[in-house]
């Protein structure tokens, strides 16, 4: 399986509600967010609220999410 159907899998399990498959995401994706909030933003008590706000909207917003 490659990274992309891994994602995909993931992705679709975290839209019904699967909190591991969410958990996965984030262990992927959350340094890369937080570097890019550090960036932005230039504090790391800012870029770490961020990127715990980023999260908690793609939980609530993923069972919308298309792929796109």
């Amino acid at each position: 399986m490659n990274r992309n159907d891994s994602e995909s899998r993931l992705i679709r399990a975290a839209q019904k509600g699967d909190r591991e498959a969410f958990s996965q995401l984030y262990r992927t994706y959350s340094s890369r967010v937080y570097t890019l909030a550090l960036r932005m933003s230039g504090n790391s008590f800012s870029a770490e609220d961020l990127t715990q706000d980023v999260f908690i909207r793609i939980w609530d917003k993923i069972g919308s999410f298309k792929g796109k």
